[in-house]
């Protein structure tokens, strides 16, 4: 019989104590509601459920501001959770506080993570493969005599738990992370205050290590508390170098690095002004590009070889017969690491050379998978100030066709009023979600890839972010009319093939999606297919 794997579903963020380390700044409020950086510290603990899938959240604070808490997050819908509150009484320990979560835990197995720890990794493989026991995750530091130390065995079980000791037996810290299973409560119920008179965690976990159920996993990447003067400085450093605007030299954190992936075909497309605007790119991050030459005759190949010479930051791949756009994308994104990938367009020029820093900063929600700014569209040379935007509107019905058009200052497109979606190739993508969902879809075409991938990101539970001042221009060719009848008048007016190719694409997508809705939104793509198929029959005709 093989291991059963528990799913990990509700989350508990121990947010209590005096935070007296960090008086006077605590002296009004909690010291998770102190911001890092840019948003009060007990966003982030939350952020990192996120990322393992976990929306139903228990905050345990203290008696003195619960209040403050619950007027910050509500109900937690806001910020895509739903937030329950328990109050700890006193300091009792960490222990003490977890046990007020018995009955949230519906004796399930739980994620638990100290309010003040930022950690910047995805937990999400850690949660899938937990099973039975408790799982401590643990991180190498060059002082371990600070923190609660653990040995481990080559096969990730714990031979030993120490808390700051004067000579420890490993660098590896115990961070504020742990997995526990229903059997937490028995043993917290089992253990006595330490001379402290608190209940402490790590004698929770001597008791799975006595049953030999405690595992542990080292992680990689950033972690740091803020419960110091010098942690909470360090913690709010590391939010904004991660953010792409930190001006702070410390070797310890780790940036954020852009896979940019251009594809191109062996005619002589205007590439250099698109290149020299991704090259000159400024930032704290890290950027390699990517430019893929799809097909062509070997002169059709050395020419491009001596172009992009002219730019030894380009790496040049070269397929000698043409794998399709969206494949050659799917190989780099494949092949080379990073955190995020911009699947650029042969023709998309960044408009300033901060594109991706202001991106970066609208980050910090891992629900976000996509992220664009306003888009200026190109077309006869003119620029018009608008956001082509690709995508599919629901609540006023199941429209098909491209949206076109859309004021530039309406927000973050993840409502179900609001297109879903990006130009597919002026946009940054998170890698490991598109890798996730198995990269780009292959089979469409036409344009109609930009509603797809935004419809499969829609339907996994990720959403879009909208940079408002972040300028990208785009020659789009797709724009089409608002409402449903110029939509209409829009198909009989324009050629036959493109009516024919779109009518292919959008066929494609009922196929694929339109079974997921409502009746009255199958009905109407329905009898909007139908129509489109009609035009199609009388411009023949004509």
């Amino acid at each position: 019989m093989g291991i059963l794997f528990l799913m990990i579903t509700k989350g508990v963020i121990l947010a209590g104590g005096r935070g007296t380390r960090l008086a006077p700044a605590t002296r009004v409020t909690n010291k998770h509601l102190l911001p890092i950086y840019n948003r009060p510290m007990i966003f982030y603990p939350i952020e990192t459920l996120q990322k393992m899938g976990i929306t139903d959240i228990l905050i345990i604070c203290g008696d003195e501001h619960a209040g403050d808490f619950a007027k910050l997050l509500g109900t937690g819908k806001e910020w895509g959770v739903q937030c329950t509150f328990r109050v700890q009484e006193g300091s009792g320990g960490i222990a003490d506080a977890l046990s007020l979560a018995e009955s949230f835990a519906e004796n399930k197995p739980i994620a638990v993570i100290l309010g003040d720890n930022i950690f910047d990794g995805d937990f999400s493989d850690a949660s899938d493969q937990f099973s039975v026991g408790a799982q401590i995750f643990l991180s190498s530091v060059s002082d371990p005599e600070r923190f609660g130390v653990a040995e481990i065995h080559e096969t990730g079980t714990v031979i030993s738990l120490e808390e700051k000791p004067e000579f420890p037996k490993s660098s590896l810290a115990v961070t504020g992370m742990y997995f526990f299973d229903a059997e937490v409560f028995r043993h917290i119920r089992n253990i006595i205050p330490s001379e402290r008179g608190e209940l402490e965690v790590v004698d929770v976990l001597k008791k799975y290590l006595t049953d030999g159920k405690l595992y542990a996993t080292q992680i990689f990447g950033n972690w740091t508390d803020a419960g110091t003067h010098e942690s909470f400085f360090r913690a709010s450093a590391l939010i904004r170098k991660l953010s792409g605007l930190s001006d702070v030299q410390d070797s310890e954190y780790v940036l954020p690095h852009i896979t940019s992936g251009v594809i191109v075909s062996p005619t002589n497309e205007p590439l250099e002004a698109p290149l020299r605007a991704l090259l000159f790119q400024k930032g704290n991050f890290t950027h390699s590009v990517f430019v893929c030459i799809d097909g062509g005759t070997d002169e059709h190949q050395i020419q491009w070889k001596r172009f992009c010479e002219k730019f030894p930051a380009v790496t040049l791949i070269i397929h000698p017969h043409e794998k399709g756009i969206l494949a050659s994308h799917n190989e780099i994104l494949e092949q080379k690491e990073g955190d995020f990938y911009w699947a650029a367009s042969s023709e998309t020029i960044l408009g300033d050379p901060y594109v991706f820093s202001k991106i970066l900063q609208k980050t910090w929600d891992s629900r976000s998978a996509v992220f664009g700014g306003k888009v200026f569209e190109i077309q006869k040379n003119e620029r018009t100030e608008i956001l082509a935007s690709t995508g599919i509107v629901r609540g006023r019905g199941f429209s098909f066709y491209d949206r076109g058009i859309r004021e530039s200052d309406r927000g973050q497109f993840d409502e179900d009023s609001e297109p879903l979606g990006f130009p597919i190739f002026a946009s940054l993508y998170r890698t490991h979600i598109l890798k996730k969902l198995g990269g780009f879809d292959e089979t469409f075409v036409c344009g109609k890839g930009d509603i797809d991938m935004a419809l499969r990101l829609r339907e996994a539970g990720y959403r879009a972010r909208f940079a408002s001042d972040v300028r990208i221009f785009h020659p789009n060719r797709f724009s089409g009319p608002r409402s449903f009848w110029k939509h209409i008048q829009y198909f009989f007016t324009r050629h036959p093939q493109v009516s024919e190719q779109g009518y292919q694409a959008q066929k494609k997508l009922i196929e694929k999606h339109l079974s997921r809705y409502r009746w009255q939104t199958r009905v109407f793509g329905k009898m909007r297919l139908f129509v489109q198929w009609c035009a199609i029959k009388i411009i023949s005709f004509l």
